[in-house]
C-alpha cells in the first residue's frame, strides 16, 4: 500500500487508497511504468458504516482497466473530533474470471 488519504464531511467519508508496485526493468530496452491500483471510496457512515460508491483504476502490463469495487466488510470510526479510522475488504473483477480482494487493516485516516 502506497498512500490513503481522505476526508469526512457529515455522514459521508471519501477516501482513496493507492497501491504501487516496483518498476521493471528490461535491461538495455526500457524502464517499465509501475503497476499500480487506485480505488476511490464514498463511505456513508453509519451503524453499520456501508461502501456508497467505489471505483478502481488498475493500471496493468501498461493498460488502464477501471470498474466498480464492492466490499463485503468497512471499519470506520471517529473524524468529529480526532482524525478518523479506517479499514476492510474490498473487491473488484478488472476481467472476466479474474478478480482482486483486497483486506485494508484498521488505521487512522490522513487528512487529504
Amino acid at each position: 500500500m502506497y498512500k490513503v488519504k481522505g476526508y469526512r464531511d457529515g455522514y459521508y467519508a471519501f477516501v482513496q487508497v493507492k497501491f504501487a508496485f516496483l518498476n521493471r526493468l528490461i535491461p538495455g530496452i526500457i524502464t517499465v511504468p509501475p503497476d499500480s491500483i487506485i480505488m476511490d471510496l464514498t463511505i456513508k457512515i453509519g451503524i453499520p458504516s456501508r461502501l456508497s460508491r467505489g471505483n478502481y483504476h488498475l493500471y496493468k502490463n501498461e493498460k488502464l482497466l477501471e470498474g466498480p469495487v464492492t466490499s463485503s466488510y468497512i471499519y470506520f470510526t471517529g473524524g468529529q473530533g480526532g482524525l478518523p479510522g479506517f479499514g476492510g475488504t474490498f473487491i473488484f473483477e478488472p476481467e472476466l474470471g479474474v478478480s482482486y480482494r483486497i483486506n485494508i487493516p484498521a488505521a487512522e485516516l490522513k487528512r487529504s
